[in-house]
Parts: structure tokens; C-alpha cells; sequence
């Protein structure tokens, strides 16, 4: 069953000359753009803003810098526009995607609809699944205190982080320690993280990384109940796992930023 999912949305800052056609692309596929005149204006924007896909012409000043240095809020998807000679340079920043100008409507199209597959994967990494688990134990470390929580509940969870009702109100920035048992998970799984907000019974808690063992048991049990990877777009996107054929790999290690020519 599909899940409830928000609307694709995009940030377009680009040469004027091609927004116009650029963000009737993005447009055809769903997307809700926002089309901020300056680097500024899309720096204050991203900064309340996660969107799943921003498109950057390197040629708008700072937009380079932009899409590299706003880790905070970085958009799912970055696809950068270069010219001929600007593409190693910019494909040395290891973005998703780079596209070379001038460019055809369909290549970008097509580019557009290999974004779907990692802004699935990403929205399913960060979807927080309801659930209602009872804590086996739960400890609060806080300036040097060592407190054993009861009756504990997870009231979400994802890959990054959780909601628990602790039945009081926690110190932000506190350590949690929580240990639980579930059908599908092989034994216990034990998470730990930092309270980031907390309000009332309920607080958030940022997961910290786990040793390779405990990660692999709670990835897998997270696999397990989350829904399935293409339910992550609204239901008019058109979603395809396939690259377009006209893209070309660039041989950078450890990335897999992806150069699409005309």
C-alpha cells in the first residue's frame, strides 16, 4: 500500500535564459519549484527547507558554492549545469549528477527521471514508521548521572533517529541508551543517541553510530517493516531504478556522480 508522501519539490537557481524551460521539466514531473533570484535568497530558504532535488548552473554566481558548502540542509539530489570546460572542476565537488551545457530537454528529462531512485532511497532512510515497543531497559547518562528509565516506549523510528515517550520530560542533550525486542529482529536491538528536542513525555533522539554488528541487525529489521522503496514518490511520479542510457560515468573513486553530455 502506498504511504503518504509530500509533493517532489526542487530548488532552481540557474541562468535566467533557462529557467524558464528547465522548470517546466521539472514541472512535467511532479516537482514544485521554488526559484530563488539570488545564492542568498536560496541560502535563507534552504535553511528551513530540505528539498529533494536542487538544480545549480554553475555559471549563476555562488551557486557552486552554494550546492557544496550547505550540508545542514542539502537537497536529496544535486544536479549541476557546466560548461564543456567547467565539468571536471565541478565534478570534482562529487555531486549526483552533472549535466553539460547546452543540453537537450530530453537529457535533462531523462536525468530528472534517474533522480527518483536515490530520493526514494533517501525519504525511506529518513521516514519515521509508527510503531509502539515497549523498552526492556533504557539508561539517561547526563552531566556524569547514570538514571535507568522504566517504562519506556518507542513511538517511532527510523534509520536516524527515534521518538520515545519516557514518561517524564528528558534534558536536551543527554545520552540514551534503549534495548528492545521485536519479532523479525534476531535478539535484542540496542540503540543509543542524543536527545535533541523534548517536549512534555516525548523526546527526540538523534542515533549515534552503532558497532557493524548491532547496525547490520537494525538495518535489516528496519528493511523488514518499512514499506517498499518505490512508495516513497507521490503516486503520479514515474519512477524507474534504470540510469538513462545516455549518461556517462566520470572515473572518479568513491563516487558515484554520474556526467551527462548532449
Amino acid at each position: 500500500m502506498r504511504i503518504s508522501t509530500s509533493p517532489l519539490s526542487a530548488l532552481l537557481l540557474c541562468d535566467s535564459s533557462a529557467a524558464r524551460s528547465t522548470t517546466r521539466v521539472l514541472e512535467s514531473y511532479g516537482f514544485k519549484v521554488s526559484t530563488p533570484a539570488t545564492a542568498c535568497e536560496a541560502r535563507t530558504i534552504c535553511r528551513h527547507t530540505r528539498f529533494d532535488l536542487a538544480l545549480y548552473d554553475e555559471d549563476s554566481s555562488e551557486a557552486l558554492e552554494l550546492a557544496a558548502n550547505e550540508p545542514q540542509s542539502s537537497a536529496r539530489v544535486v544536479i549541476m549545469l557546466a560548461k564543456p570546460d567547467a565539468v571536471r572542476r565541478v565534478a570534482l565537488r562529487r555531486f549526483h549528477f552533472v549535466v553539460q551545457k547546452p543540453f537537450t530537454r530530453d537529457l535533462l528529462a531523462k536525468t530528472v527521471r534517474a533522480t527518483f531512485g536515490v530520493i526514494a532511497r533517501e525519504r525511506r532512510s529518513s521516514y519515521r514508521h509508527q510503531v509502539s515497543l515497549a523498552a526492556s531497559d533504557c539508561r539517561l547518562t547526563n552531566i556524569g548521572e547514570d538514571k535507568h528509565l522504566n517504562r519506556v516506549t518507542i513511538v517511532n523510528i527510523s534509520r536516524t533517529g527515534m521518538c520515545i515517550d519516557a514518561g517524564e520530560t528528558l534534558p536536551q542533550e543527554a545520552g540514551v541508551e534503549v534495548s528492545f525486542t521485536t519479532q523479525g529482529a534476531e535478539g535484542a536491538l540496542q540503540l543509543k543517541g542524543v536527545v535533541v528536542w523534548s517536549h512534555a513525555s516525548r523526546a527526540g533522539i538523534q542515533l549515534s553510530k552503532l558497532d557493524s554488528e548491532m547496525q547490520h541487525k537494525f538495518e535489516a529489521w528496519l528493511r523488514a517493516i518499512l514499506p517498499a522503496i518505490d512508495n516513497f514518490l507521490p503516486a503520479a511520479s514515474t519512477f524507474t531504478g534504470t540510469r538513462p542510457a545516455s549518461q556517462q560515468h566520470i572515473p572518479l573513486p568513491g563516487t558515484a556522480l554520474s556526467l551527462c553530455s548532449a
